[in-house]
């Protein structure tokens, strides 16, 4: 039976500056090895969310990763064993060249350089990125960037992706690709994502959001676009 490697009980999260809550009575889990999208409008608070699985938004009630409540105590430790990808690539990329962002990531964990660009180029390659490792990431496309900034997070060998609107300006072709590599990974994942068909093609089932609170969860994606089409049907009608 796999384990559960992240659980959400009850959390609740209320930023300073307002009375109303973000998120509220938030409870579900997260298998090893499964892929799960996270859906809903913009502003329900998906991306809240991702931010506070890794201690990046303070919460009430518990956020459970691998046995381990996260707090103070053991972010770091949690951290290095996920991964964040940011909704623009370009927040997390912050070297002059591709391979020296990439090993950022094992450098700061004390691994020999020799060995992290070992890891760092065979991350590439795996990424179809090998040859564009000495290039500086700025003169990249959207898509490269995007893989560019994965790469970062996949040489860490993470056992939970949090992945925030991945296929935001992605062609078609391109999403393709990129479900293709998250597929390949072997880390369990939460995927924020309006995108249902990219959700379809990637996860094994949703969770939905709307106001903040849990709505639906389920595998058939059929009723994310029976959603969709009920709240453009409403828009329409208060035009």
């Amino acid at each position: 039976m796999s384990r559960e490697i992240i659980r959400f009980e009850s959390v609740d999260i209320r930023y300073h500056h307002t009375e109303t809550s973000v998120l509220s009575g938030i409870t579900f889990a997260i298998k090893e090895h499964e892929r799960v999208a996270l859906i809903g409008s913009n502003g329900t608070g998906k991306t809240t969310l991702l931010l506070a699985a890794c201690g990046l938004v303070e919460h009430s009630g518990k956020i459970v990763f691998e046995d381990r409540e996260l707090n103070r105590d053991n972010l770091d430790f949690i951290r290095q064993r996920m991964g964040f990808l940011f909704s623009i690539p370009d927040d997390q990329i912050l070297f002059p060249s591709v391979i020296e962002d990439i090993m950022f990531t094992l450098l700061s964990r004390g691994v020999d350089r020799v060995e992290a660009e070992r890891k760092s180029l065979e991350i590439l390659k795996s990424l179809g990125m090998y040859n564009y490792a000495k290039t500086t990431p700025y003169r990249l496309s959207y898509g490269e960037r995007l893989k560019v900034a994965l790469a970062g997070i996949l040489v860490g060998e993470p056992e939970l992706l949090l992945l925030d609107e991945p296929s935001s300006g992605l062609d078609p072709l391109a999403k393709r690709r990129l479900v293709d590599i998250l597929l390949k990974c072997n880390s369990a994942q939460i995927v924020a994502t309006h995108d249902t068909a990219f959700a379809r093609s990637l996860c094994s089932r949703y969770i939905l959001l709307e106001g903040g609170r849990i709505i639906s969860e389920g595998s058939d994606f059929e009723d994310i676009d029976t959603y969709w089409e009920s709240k453009i049907s409403k828009s329409n009608n208060t035009l």
